[in-house]
């Protein structure tokens, strides 16, 4: 946002987002994880509340954060923030199994010990701990990060539905056990079947993964998943939420209100949506057409893939690495006009609440990104 601003007023807002930055670094705990609520006094407090699993998403946006500020730092690295961010890593690695599995809680509202611990790939915090560790060596050299995140990655190679299977073999399902097998016990889930929400996450993990350096089975998991997702698609241009093998939607089989899983409503489980299918299957296809090396050069001329991962982190983004937005001059005006929805957050005074003010915040920062790519 401040690629044409002057040098003082870039410099001051750089500032102020590391005292930002040191004001998140104050709320870290003796473990080193970051709590999602504190309260500053003389100094920030906040009292762990017993879970089953603790929250990974506050550590994994504070990581996101540390790592973007250290980076733009260059040479001249704050301490402070070097240190939270290596505590936070540490936490962050001794919540992964040995397997590299990031475990849920279900029932998520369970007390400690009477929850099961199972991979739920249909919501983001398996890609998030993946993608927090991932960022992070590409900021300081942590090998034990790399060691862990690749174990994720693996892992999440073998969590697919056989590639045998057909129509819907190499995708994921939503829910997995400790050793892999299918979580049935996810009442509202249809347990053998594909789940788009969950191939989504996995896409978004790989191809960060593919971009920094991922090996060649990544990409050939990749090209497979877009093989087998395209002729999914409806019509309509959107997905069904899950698909059995014969390539049929899967139905809701469990009336809304019974499920203790997500506070969402079980209908909207159900609910048909593109799932950012449609970015991925494109981005893809691009990759292969150019190669990995000339589409990150792509990416880095416009908005830089550890930014891109930072935003995600941080909830101003549901895309990673993707090429749906405006590549050249000439797709800038037709980007704008499609999503004229969008800009209408930007007019008026800025909204009083947090949840307001972080999207609004998102919405300009693309605007940016967009702008920039026509000059």
């Amino acid at each position: 946002m401040t690629a044409r601003d002057p040098e003082g007023t870039k410099a001051k807002l750089l500032e102020a987002a590391r005292q930002a930055a040191r004001g998140l670094a104050a709320t870290i705990e003796k473990s080193g994880r970051v709590p999602l609520r504190a309260v500053f006094g003389a100094s920030a407090n906040s009292k762990p509340e017993p879970a089953a699993v603790p929250d990974r998403a506050p550590s994994c946006a504070a990581v996101a954060v540390w790592a973007t500020l250290l980076r733009d730092s260059g040479t001249q690295r704050d301490d402070q923030l070097t240190r939270s961010l290596g505590r936070t890593i540490a936490w962050l690695t001794k919540q992964q199994a040995p397997s590299g599995a990031w475990f849920e809680a279900y029932p998520p509202d369970a007390p400690p010990g009477k929850a099961d611990r199972i991979v739920r790939l249909d919501l983001p915090g398996y890609r998030d701990a993946t993608l927090a560790l991932l960022l992070a060596t590409q900021t300081v050299d942590n090998k034990v990060a790399s060691a862990h995140a690749q174990k994720s990655i693996d892992l999440l190679l073998k969590l697919r539905i056989d590639p045998q299977t057909k129509s819907i073999g190499g995708l994921w399902r939503a829910a997995a056990l400790p050793d892999g097998e299918p979580a049935k016990q996810v009442r509202p889930l249809p347990a053998e079947a594909f789940s788009a929400l969950a191939t989504r996450h996995a896409m978004h993990t790989l191809l960060a993964a593919y971009f920094l350096g991922g090996k060649k089975e990544v990409g050939l998991a990749l090209d497979l998943a877009t093989k087998q997702i395209d002729p999914l698609q409806r019509d309509d241009g959107l997905w069904d939420a899950f698909y059995d093998s014969s390539g049929q939607a899967v139905s809701a089989t469990q009336p809304a209100g019974q499920s203790r899983d997500e506070p969402a409503p079980v209908d909207a489980i159900w609910a048909r949506s593109t799932f950012g299918l449609d970015e991925l299957i494109r981005t893809t296809r691009i990759v292969r057409v150019l190669g990995k090396e000339k589409f990150v050069a792509m990416l880095e001329a416009g908005l830089p893939l550890n930014d891109n991962i930072a935003m995600l982190l941080c909830g101003l983004t549901e895309t990673v690495g993707t090429a749906s937005l405006p590549v050249s001059a000439d797709e800038v005006d037709n980007f704008i006009e499609k999503n004229a929805s969008l800009w209408t957050l930007l007019e008026g005074p800025p909204p009083p609440d947090i949840q307001g003010k972080v999207r609004r915040l998102g919405v300009l920062l693309l605007r940016d990104r967009v702008e920039r790519t026509r000059n």
